[in-house]
């Protein structure tokens, strides 16, 4: 029997690459909002512990990431 390996480092990752690789357009806001509270939450929860500045960075830096895949392919939508 196989078992499945998660290969995501942190928690919001999955839904993060999700939305970055969908390629329907009708379901990819769907994914960038879920993808945004996913990270947020997490930022959320990481606030309040210590030394866990590289994972902030790096979700920060997916934020802005799906801030611009709104904005690029979104917007092809519209």
């Amino acid at each position: 029997m196989s078992t499945a390996t998660n290969v995501y480092e942190f928690p919001w990752e999955e839904h993060y690459v999700k939305a970055v690789l969908e390629p329907d357009h009708a379901r990819l806001e769907d994914l960038i909002n879920r993808a945004e509270e996913a990270i947020k939450a997490r930022r959320r929860e990481l606030k309040g512990l210590a030394g866990d500045t590289i994972e902030m960075q790096l979700a920060q830096d997916a934020l802005n990431g799906l801030a611009v895949l709104k904005r690029e392919r979104l917007s092809q939508t519209l």
